[in-house]
């Protein structure tokens, strides 16, 4: 596992020993930062479930202002610490160990917006729906703000959660990408 581009391109990020944490691969990771393009540059980006911190660092190298890493799990934190260090990309970075509805419930109150939210759930938790429902009710995405989601293939996600719509998704393997998008208009809770 390495950052694909940027400013830490070529880094080698410390990887997780067993199959607790299950990090985003090369070719996934990629295509993902190709298809939002530019809108990485200057965003603020959660990046939820964030293991390795694979995805979250791969936008700060390519020029995200900032990011906040959040994970319910120890070693991840951890291993997220690492590995911003060993990209010197720690400056612009956040870490938070929290269960995913409860860092929502606490960045609800809090002010803070978010531009792109990357999530990735453990694959077979169904959390996908609850958490990108709870998201768009949030408080934490303007309008036009991205949040690309990776699952199972077989999870079937809806085209419009709320109001996030769905504008693009892309298959890899198993692996599936879901893109979308804030709409104007926020749905009643």
């Amino acid at each position: 596992m390495r950052v694909v581009s940027g400013e830490a391109k070529g880094r080698r990020l410390k990887t997780p020993g067993g199959d607790r944490i299950r990090p985003t691969a090369d070719r996934v990771k990629e295509s993902l930062f190709e298809i939002i393009g530019e809108r990485i540059r200057d965003a603020r980006v959660l990046d939820l479930f964030a293991g390795t911190g694979n995805l979250g660092i791969e936008a700060l190298s390519r020029g995200a202002r900032s990011v906040l890493f959040v994970d319910a799990d120890r070693a991840a934190i951890r291993l997220i610490g690492q590995n911003l260090t060993l990209t010197r990309l720690d400056d612009r970075a956040e870490t938070w160990r929290s269960d995913a509805r409860a860092a929502l419930g606490k960045l609800a109150g809090s002010g803070r917006r978010f531009d792109v939210v990357l999530l990735d759930p453990p694959y077979g938790s169904g959390y996908e729906e609850p958490v990108l429902r709870r998201l768009s009710r949030s408080e934490i995405l303007p309008p036009g703000s991205l949040t690309v989601i990776e699952h199972d293939r077989r999870i079937d996600l809806a085209e419009r959660i709320d109001s996030l719509e769905r504008f693009d998704q892309r298959r890899f393997g198993d692996t599936m990408l879901s893109f979308y998008r804030q709409s104007p208009e926020k749905a009643r809770p």
